[in-house]
């Protein structure tokens, strides 16, 4: 097994390992979600972090250049004395990455596809930051469904062929070296890899290589709760609550609450009676 599918199978382990992971979002989004059936993917170039796959965190390494120059029109000088040495070949080799940054921002990063989830439900950043300062909602993913129903997907195309992947939090940047194209460990650890700031995001990433849809439609089972924000406004709360009802009908819904004595959030089972008074 190659370092690459050793990862792969460490993170599946580990999210096998949860009964649940958690989906932050805004009211509208939520809405959204709970119209359609469909969670939504983000491409890295709309990520809130400038580091996070960014490309410039990929450290070409020299064999891979050789390698592409070799492929290219210049494979019969390579071998030349003096080629490696000359002007050419120094200047190619300084903006070889920032011509790499161009390919993948153009080529690469519109394909990949990544929807956030995390280990936790009651983190009081993660309402504020991905759920509008807690006027929004947090679903509840049963993690084994989720991934019996990938396995399913990936019998139907390999477009649909997603992996989970957990997030490492370092201080100090790593630049994982890329020296084949056939060798995907280092995009894999590119796409894990964060600043030590987002560590409290517990993240679990869904991630397409391949996908041109920023949707993936899911059945309703997948969604066993639906948190409701402290601070959710009583339109969008009937709103929701009556879409979920409407389309998740086994999905139990929650409130959360300001606990009385500690700094934390307290779920309480949602009355839908309380509907009649909005």
């Amino acid at each position: 097994m190659n370092q690459s599918d050793q990862v792969r199978l460490d993170d599946l382990l580990h999210v096998a390992k949860l009964d649940y992971l958690y989906k932050y979002t805004s009211a509208e989004n939520g809405i959204l979600l709970l119209e359609n059936n469909k969670i939504h993917f983000n491409s890295p170039l709309k990520f809130n972090d400038p580091f996070d796959c960014h490309p410039l965190l990929i450290k070409i390494s020299d064999q891979y250049i050789y390698n592409t120059l070799k492929q290219g029109e210049y494979k019969n000088v390579l071998n030349r004395k003096g080629f490696t040495t000359s002007p050419f070949y120094l200047n190619f080799v300084k903006d070889f990455g920032k011509t790499q940054v161009q390919v993948i921002n153009a080529k690469i990063l519109p394909k990949v596809k990544i929807s956030c989830f995390s280990e936790r439900k009651n983190n009081l950043l993660m309402w504020a930051h991905y759920a509008k300062d807690h006027t929004g909602v947090c679903f509840e993913f049963d993690t084994k469904q989720m991934i019996r129903y990938l396995a399913t997907l990936s019998k139907v195309s390999n477009d649909s062929t997603g992996m989970f992947l957990r997030v490492l939090y370092n201080h100090k940047r790593t630049n994982y070296p890329f020296e084949s194209s056939n060798d995907p460990f280092p995009l894999i650890m590119w796409m894990k890899t964060k600043s030590i700031d987002w560590e409290y995001e517990r993240e679990i990433r869904l991630v397409f290589t391949k996908r041109e849809e920023n949707l993936l439609a899911i059945p309703s089972e997948l969604i066993s709760k639906m948190y409701l924000g402290s601070e959710i406004s009583n339109i969008h709360e009937a709103q929701i609550v009556r879409l979920c009802q409407a389309n998740f009908p086994k999905t139990a819904i929650y409130k959360m609450d300001l606990s009385d004595r500690e700094f934390q959030l307290v779920e309480q089972r949602y009355n839908s009676s309380a509907l009649s008074d909005v």
